[in-house]
C-alpha cells in the first residue's frame, strides 16, 4: 500500500479449498496489474491469470497452457508477451512447439510471433 503496509492479493491456501499454486509473477509497469502463472496438483503446466492490484479482483483474461516458470512480460500497462505451449496431449514432450504471443488485457491474443506456427 502507499503507506508501506502489505496486502495479500492471492493466497492459494485461503478459503475452504486449496487453489492453484503460484509459480511466477510479474507486475505491470504502472503497478496496477499483477500477472502470474499458476498450476494445480503440483504440475508445472498451468495458466496465466491477472489481478487488479487496487481491487484485488481477477481479470477475465486467462492464457493457457503455459510453462509455470515463464511469467508474462509486460510491453505496456495493458499488453503482455508470453510463451504458450502446444495444446496438451498434442505432443509427448510438453516443451516442444511452444510459441511467443502477445495479449492485450480485455482483448485478443495474437497469432504466434515466434516459434511453432
Amino acid at each position: 500500500e502507499p503507506d508501506g503496509t502489505e496486502r495479500v492479493l492471492y493466497d492459494p491456501q485461503s478459503g475452504t479449498t486449496r487453489g492453484p499454486a503460484l509459480n511466477a509473477f510479474s507486475v505491470s509497469p504502472d503497478g496496477k496489474t499483477v500477472g502470474f502463472t499458476s498450476a494445480t496438483g503440483g504440475s508445472e503446466v498451468g495458466n496465466i491469470r491477472f489481478i487488479d492490484a487496487d481491487t484485488g479482483k481477477f481479470l477475465n483474461d486467462v492464457l493457457e497452457p503455459v510453462w509455470g516458470q515463464f511469467p508474462p512480460a509486460w510491453l505496456d500497462e495493458r499488453t503482455v508477451a508470453f510463451t504458450q505451449m502446444a495444446p496438451l496431449g498434442s505432443n509427448p514432450d510438453a516443451l516442444l512447439n511452444m510459441s511467443a504471443r502477445v495479449h492485450r488485457l480485455g482483448g485478443s491474443t495474437s497469432a504466434p510471433i515466434l516459434g511453432a506456427g
